[in-house]
């Protein structure tokens, strides 16, 4: 997901992307770039999947770090399933991608691709 909007924008859109997050049961923790989205920290020690977002000056990216390690060994480390992980991320991006909805007709530049 990628919106670009006037600077003074920014700070309202992600405001409400944090609470987008909330809504759907996970956590921001700040990261340099923005926000990682999760569950609880153990899910980014662990290297699993999730939901990372990247706040500029004119635009903010959503998208899910380390896809691939979606494995088994981890997910049970972290008490989940993979089925139950699944629907955890994508309820997330499907609450996240409301927003961006929402300030599409505001937008200068505008992508969002879900599965």
């Amino acid at each position: 997901m990628l919106i670009i909007l006037r600077p003074g924008l920014v700070r309202e859109f992600v405001r409400e992307v944090l609470e987008a997050v909330r809504r759907a049961g996970l956590n921001a923790y700040p990261r340099a770039e923005g926000y990682a989205f999760m569950r609880d920290e153990i899910v980014g020690r662990l290297g699993l999947p999730h939901l990372r977002c990247a706040v500029m000056l004119d635009r903010v990216v959503v998208w899910v770090r380390d896809p691939y390690n979606l494995r088994n060994d981890l997910l049970s480390a972290a008490g989940m399933s993979a089925d139950e992980y699944f629907e955890e991320i994508m309820v997330a991006a499907g609450e996240i991608a409301r927003v961006y909805e929402k300030y599409r007709a505001l937008a200068s530049g505008y992508l969002l691709k879900l599965p």
